[in-house]
């Protein structure tokens, strides 16, 4: 059994820190220790953690030298903004003198992310699935004629809930990886429609400084105050790369409104879905794209391709196994990564 030990406080966002995902790795060969001593990978999951752990790190190397350290990061803008070599393979680091040697496992070096039916993303907690399972259930008893109504009485017109970020750090795109940058252009979108009647714009930087991660159940949350009431829901990630995807585009279907995309987040991202259900923008002109979600939905969306999508959804989600194979799926996918180090 390959031994893992996670180390870095951003560790908490990758594969092998999710209890459901352990008895998945189990079965591939690696499992999750307390102790660095006789460590085969240490794992880290955002490259700024290196400053803080570099003296665990030396310690752990100079016992075990072949021990092989990984950034094994979920977050493409962690990777673009703030992590120069993302997009190598292998990559060195010198703190205080000394350098490290690491291996880069991301969204532009692996295919380890790779999905057929759901993200991994939405993969790593139970709640996405058991939420889901019962918002497509009952969405998917609706006739089209239900569905039409439904965008015609809500009483938003689009709904955006994402951290607020305008500055030009966050516009930064390497289009040579298929790297997009979006948050500053969701945020333009936003700010266009902020305090407008008809718009639902929420997240940090809006009303309140206070992540909405900090709520007790910010998901549940989410879906509770959207559902039935909102026409378009924004599901445009703060980066378009290849299979990134998150709760967003699933949330949007979920409380029964439009999905917004980006065309590239679309090109990249999304797997099996009808471009006919969902509203697909330039991600670059703000006022044409704030144009048409002002028109009705029905100009820009097939209820039946909506209804089709929501029913498969439905039936996907209806069936608890599907979670257990999907975990199983991407733990085969991490561990063959990380075996080829």
């Amino acid at each position: 059994m390959k031994k893992v030990y996670l180390i870095g406080k951003h560790s908490v966002r990758t594969p092998f820190f999710y209890k459901c995902y352990l008895p998945h790795f189990a079965n591939y060969g690696y499992e999750v220790v307390s102790n660095a001593s006789s460590v085969d990978y240490l794992v880290l999951g955002f490259k700024t953690d290196f400053y803080s752990c570099a003296d665990k790190i030396s310690q752990v190397l100079d016992d075990n030298p072949n021990a092989k350290i990984v950034v094994l990061s979920e977050e493409p803008l962690w990777d673009s903004l703030w992590s120069d070599g993302f997009s190598s393979s292998t990559w060195n680091i010198t703190i205080s003198g000394k350098e490290f040697h690491y291996y880069n496992i991301n969204h532009f070096t692996s295919d380890a992310f790779e999905y057929i039916n759901i993200p991994y993303f939405i993969t790593t907690e139970d709640k996405y699935f058991l939420q889901y399972c019962m918002a497509f259930r009952r969405n998917a008893a609706l006739k089209e004629r239900e569905i039409i109504e439904s965008w015609s009485r809500a009483t938003s017109v689009f709904a955006s809930i994402a951290e607020k970020r305008l500055d030009d750090k966050y516009n930064k795109s390497f289009p040579e990886l298929n790297c997009f940058a979006q948050s500053v252009y969701r945020s333009k979108l936003s700010e266009k429609l902020f305090n407008r009647s008809g718009f639902f714009i929420q997240g940090k930087g809006w009303h309140s400084d206070l992540p909405r991660q900090k709520l007790h159940d910010w998901h549940a949350d989410k879906l509770q105050k959207l559902t039935g009431n909102v026409r378009y829901v924004s599901a445009i990630e703060n980066t378009a790369a290849p299979f990134y995807c998150t709760e967003k585009l699933f949330d949007a279907y979920a409380v029964l409104g439009v999905p917004v995309v980006t065309e590239k987040q679309f090109e990249l991202s999304l797997v099996d879905i009808s471009r006919d259900s969902m509203l697909i923008t330039s991600g670059v002109d703000v006022d044409t794209d704030i144009s048409r979600i002002n028109r009705k939905v029905e100009d820009s969306v097939s209820a039946l391709s909506y209804k089709n999508q929501i029913e498969k959804y439905s039936d996907y989600f209806s069936k608890v196994e599907n979670l257990h194979v999907a975990r199983d799926y991407f733990a085969k996918r991490f561990s063959s990564a990380i075996s080829e180090l």
